[in-house]
């Protein structure tokens, strides 16, 4: 399977946090070594490693009309979700940070059964992507801070299929459809 971890490198705040993507061989138990610096100087660290070619057991899932509200606590750290989706399925994904003081710069990936991005989104505000399923799968999908991976903050995520919309309610030619929006991110899906 593939993994995501943690390997030296400079960020604005004066940590040391970067990601890579380590795809192992076969199935097993590996080795991960971490060791100081050549000039011998001592201090912390955080480590942290997840799945991206299948969600690790527990993670919330998605549906085809999902909205969370999530957050991110502190250095390398990630939110992470399933979605089972079937080959042509056809997504809105949108992402929200509702604290636009925060240095906190939420976004999301979104990985297939072997590790590879099918789709990104990351803002300092709201922004919607679209994308369409290459595969019937479960997909991994991960929210990280993409300023330095080492703040915090809250956001929220929605995801929307279009091509087969859960619940949809039908419009009729002429008929008035009333609604409403009762919080933010969230949608009315008809079929005309």
């Amino acid at each position: 399977g593939t993994s995501r971890g943690v390997v030296p490198a400079a960020s604005p705040s004066g940590h040391a946090a970067a990601n890579a993507t380590i795809t192992f061989p076969s199935s097993g138990t590996f080795s991960v070594i971490v060791s100081g610096p050549l000039d011998g100087s001592l201090g912390g660290y955080s480590l942290s490693a997840l799945r991206l070619n299948r969600p690790c057991d527990g993670a919330p899932a998605l549906t085809c009309s999902s909205i969370v509200d999530g957050a991110i606590k502190g250095l390398i750290r990630s939110q992470v979700y399933s979605l089972a989706a079937s080959a042509n399925d056809s997504y809105q994904m949108r992402l929200l940070r509702p604290d636009a003081n925060s240095l906190f710069l939420p976004r999301v990936d979104v990985y297939d059964q072997t590790g590879a991005s099918t789709a990104f989104v990351n803002t300092s505000d709201l922004k919607q992507v679209g994308f369409t399923i290459p595969s019937d799968g479960v997909y991994t999908v991960v929210v990280t801070d993409s300023y330095d991976n080492s703040q915090s903050g809250s956001f929220s995520l929605s995801t929307l299929r279009l091509n087969r919309p859960c619940g949809a309610s039908t419009l009729s030619c002429g008929a008035l459809s009333p609604g409403n929006l009762a919080r933010s991110l969230s949608s009315s899906v008809y079929t005309y």
